[in-house]
């Protein structure tokens, strides 16, 4: 990889695109006399194979190669025909499933008069539309958190396990690629979508994993370490996110150390759902304050870069700031490889950029940026609460 300075980040702070949460979508009135469809595992198994056959579908056009459409669109049917049998079974009527539409408006209606499972619409997604079926905890509890002295309210469901992927996870797996862990997610009238299953693999595949390679990392992160990758942005970023992380997580190792893994892996969970809430509800809130501000709906790539921004400011005032600067910097590490004209992506760039100067002593040169960094890393939280706060204050007016 080739080596770059950290004044580099400025000129890749360009323009860029994002796809605004998908709204909540009304029910559709129920026809008198329409007889209730019960949802179980086998209408769900035969929605999974329908799901998946139309996310083929897509995956053969984005990748025409070696695909085979009529293949593809034969599988589909025989899908939707194994589909419309599992809803008779489960109490549909076949006259009202002479369309997909159809079908997929009964699995949803089913879903939504139980209380089991739930139905969440990804529209408009980086790739396509999908859907994804998961087994809930909570469903649309109210919640309040103060924010910068004020309440805010919104709502959380929670689920812990996914019987139906959405197209993102689906095409990942399916490529044999890296599946990404989202484990919070919002909507932009005020819900929450907390996947608990996500941040359990999360802890299964790249906590416990790394727990010494973290702390060792750690160990080694001094000034000296620093000053050495000076001329490597790369690594210095990487350096200051592990030794951050590690931070952030060496209090609640000491006390799950000694238990079992399973155990482990429970209370890392709930510890990592519990900030990942709380990053989304942040940006939620900022979300409502840009949008009060503005008088408009839809946010420009500019406001939506600023949206991010704030929300990790928040997030970094309101909750555990050293794994919250951690996550900052790993999108920073991600973007200089990767598709870095995501608002999200320019965001962690600019706040990086940020909190350097803050930290920098001297001129500008690489070796104050590196020992800047190396502040930032060793930084003590309530510092790092100072300056979000400061820098979350002059954004924000």
């Amino acid at each position: 990889m080739r080596s770059r300075s950290l004044l580099l980040l400025c000129s890749l702070c360009f323009a860029a695109g994002c796809e605004a949460p998908p709204p909540k979508e009304p029910k559709r009135p129920e026809a008198q006399g329409e007889r209730s469809v019960v949802v179980g595992r086998e209408l769900l198994r035969a929605f999974r194979g329908y799901v998946y056959s139309g996310y083929a579908l897509v995956l053969g056009r984005e990748q025409p190669q070696g695909a085979d459409p009529d293949a593809l669109r034969e599988r589909q049917e025989l899908a939707r025909i194994e589909l419309e049998q599992a809803l008779v079974d489960a109490g549909a009527e076949r006259g009202r499933l002479k369309r997909p539409a159809d079908l997929v408006a009964a699995v949803r209606q089913g879903i939504e008069r139980g209380s089991r499972y739930g139905l969440i619409a990804r529209l408009g997604g980086p790739t396509a539309d999908s859907v994804q079926v998961v087994r809930l905890r909570e469903r649309e509890v109210e919640r309040e958190m103060r924010l910068f002295g004020q309440p805010f309210r919104y709502r959380v469901t929670s689920f812990d396990e996914t019987l139906v992927a959405d197209y993102a996870r689906w095409r990942a797996e399916k490529l044999g690629q890296v599946a990404a862990y989202e484990v919070a997610t919002y909507r932009e009238d005020g819900l929450i979508h907390l996947d608990l299953g996500a941040a359990r693999e999360v802890g299964e595949r790249l906590f416990l994993p790394q727990v010494e390679p973290l702390r060792a990392t750690a160990r080694q992160a001094t000034p000296k370490a620093f000053a050495q990758r000076a001329q490597d942005l790369p690594q210095l970023l990487s350096l200051a996110k592990a030794t951050l992380r590690w931070r952030s997580l060496e209090g609640l190792w000491s006390r799950i150390a000694s238990r079992s893994r399973s155990e482990q892996l429970e209370r890392f969970a709930s510890d990592y759902a519990e900030r990942a809430e709380l990053r989304a509800v942040a940006e939620l809130h900022a979300l409502s304050t840009l949008r009060a501000r503005q008088g408009q709906q839809t946010l420009d790539q500019d406001a939506r870069q600023r949206l991010y921004e704030l929300g990790s400011l928040s997030a970094i005032v309101h909750g555990e700031p050293l794994g919250q600067m951690a996550d900052v910097l790993g999108l920073a590490v991600l973007s200089l490889d990767g598709p870095r004209h995501a608002p999200h992506f320019r965001a962690a760039r600019r706040l990086v950029l940020d909190f350097v100067a803050e930290l920098r002593r001297g001129p500008v040169s690489d070796r104050a940026d590196a020992e800047a960094l190396a502040a930032l890393a060793h930084a003590a939280p309530e510092r790092l609460r100072e300056l979000a706060r400061a820098l979350h204050r002059a954004k924000g007016e």
